[in-house]
């Protein structure tokens, strides 16, 4: 039985790409104050209110894209992806080498089934930004879903260069091993998880069932 009808769990981030890549500091203060509580907002898991601050920052600056993009990164989060993907395009639309958003955009894209829209956008991404971890891991997750495992890992593999605690990233790395039969990759792979996560307990579970795999095979 392949490990990939228990473990096809794929990780995929719904990050709200967004301030990150601002210089925080150089937002108004009326800007800056409402900023943060748009962040302690999303921290605390109220996203609808998050997205009502981030709508108040247009208000005083109608094209930041550093708001525009969260919301589309927020309502990504709530599950409603047309929504993310209008608001990425608004991001996009303003400045088009913004690779956050077009992110977002593909992340919206993946999920609703608009596969070559969602290729389009990683790919978009990561010739803005080669060094983006999150553009590697996101084509990773694209051909993941596809059932491309030998195409999805070395996406993960450069992201996890670029980014060495990217959970998510070492741990569909171990997936796609396992699905392809490479045991002992895929067990590398999952002990970094644990290293980042010593209590993730869908890394204990597929490291063990990989291991009992393992000895039937000695």
């Amino acid at each position: 039985m392949k490990l990939s009808s228990l473990f096809l769990a794929l990780l995929l981030c719904y990050m709200p790409f967004s301030y990150a890549a601002m210089p925080v500091d150089a937002m108004p203060p009326a800007v800056k104050k409402l900023v943060a509580q748009a962040l302690s907002a999303e921290d605390q898991g109220d996203l609808a209110a998050a997205i009502s601050l981030h709508k108040q920052v247009l208000q005083v600056q109608p094209d930041n894209i550093y708001s525009i993009n969260s919301i589309a990164g927020l309502y990504g989060k709530t599950g409603k992806f047309a929504e993310e993907i209008t608001w990425a395009k608004k991001a996009i639309s303003i400045n088009p080498d913004f690779d956050l958003a077009w992110l977002n955009l593909g992340n919206a894209s993946l999920e609703l089934r608009k596969m070559p829209e969602a290729k389009s956008a990683y790919d978009k991404a990561l010739s803005i930004n080669p060094k983006s971890a999150f553009a590697n891991y996101s084509l990773g997750v694209y051909f993941d879903r596809q059932e491309e495992f030998k195409s999805a890992i070395p996406y993960y593999q450069q992201a996890v260069a670029l980014e060495p605690k990217l959970e998510n990233a070492w741990f569909n790395l171990a997936m796609d091993y396992a699905n392809l039969q490479q045991f002992d990759e895929a067990s590398n792979a999952l002990k970094q998880v644990l290293r980042i996560n010593p209590n993730d307990a869908e890394a204990h579970n597929m490291l063990s069932a990989i291991q009992k795999r393992m000895m039937k095979k000695q």
